[in-house]
């Protein structure tokens, strides 16, 4: 899969991938991109990728990047071959620029 986001755009946006190898950047900004196009509606046939939804990609690609450098606050489980499983579910603000949803019939 193609990332929605590119390496520039995302140190442009997330000060901290300035400190990431090419590659590694890469790698997340594709996994991050198969997160959100998974969430996101479909885009009509040779629509372009809207650039709010690449700016999702790079917010979930930085929560990525967290999951791997945090401790073990965040562990779902463990499986028998020592590999840890770690919950990253997109981020309200992720969810919010792939599927904006309104304030009509909210109170306060």
């Amino acid at each position: 899969m193609i990332a929605w986001a590119d390496p520039e755009l995302a140190r442009r946006h997330w000060a901290d991938a300035r400190s990431l190898d090419e590659q590694t950047l890469v790698e997340l900004l594709q996994a991050a991109t198969a997160q959100c196009a998974a969430y996101a509606p479909m885009l009509a046939e040779g629509e372009a990728v809207p650039l709010w939804w690449q700016i999702a990609v790079v917010y979930q690609a930085r929560e990525l990047q967290a999951a791997a450098t945090r401790g073990e606050s965040d562990l779902i489980g463990v499986g028998g071959d020592g590999y840890a499983l770690r919950s990253r579910p997109l981020t309200g603000a992720v969810k919010q620029l792939l599927r904006p949803q309104d304030n009509l019939g909210a109170i306060g």
